[in-house]
């Protein structure tokens, strides 16, 4: 175990996974301060579970950002499928009221309480809640995984590089190349 709140004691001739901190952190970039110490306190505590705001916020943008599109792809396409499921010529219906009383609100000649009622009822929506509670847990997801699958990528991908290069110039230079 690790001490409370202080600096984790990391070497770069330490492992993580099969590979060294230090080649990972090259492999990293700019960021491997900010996930080279989660990643390794994960790995020595056999835990999937770490928290990224970056990856809560952008769901699965962050994941195709840090080259990991199987997982990116696979939330978009949950999220699209949701989106297509719940929309219907009801929930369009309600939306376009909505934005008319909205927008009739914006231009100075309609009811406040009739924006906020119409925008009310699309919130009601039971197709709206399910939408919104599958982005949220979309978004929840990547938040709490987001590191171990970032982690698993740089991992694989590290070794890969060491396999396959011809010599330790060519490695260090795939570490740059292909990582960032």
């Amino acid at each position: 175990s690790f001490p409370q709140g202080g600096p984790i004691p990391i070497q770069p001739t330490d492992k993580l996974g099969s590979n060294t901190v230090g080649d990972c952190a090259e492999f990293i970039g700019v960021n491997a301060n900010r996930y080279i110490p989660k990643m390794f306190k994960a790995e020595k505590e056999k835990k999937k579970v770490s928290w990224n705001w970056a990856a809560f916020i952008f769901g699965p943008y962050w994941f195709f950002y840090r080259k990991m599109m199987t997982v990116g792809l696979v939330i978009m396409l949950i999220l699209l499928a949701t989106a297509g499921l719940c929309t219907n010529s009801k929930t369009i219906a309600a939306e376009n009221t909505f934005f008319e009383k909205y927008s009739a609100v914006y231009n100075g000649n309609g009811s406040q309480e009739e924006a906020v009622a119409a925008g009310e009822a699309v919130t009601k929506m039971p197709e709206y809640i399910i939408l919104s509670c599958v982005t949220l847990a979309a978004h929840i997801y990547a938040g709490l995984f987001g590191n171990y699958h970032y982690r698993k990528k740089v991992e694989k991908e590290v070794a890969e590089l060491k396999s396959s290069a011809d010599n330790p110039e060519q490695y260090r230079i795939g570490l740059f190349r292909k990582g960032g």
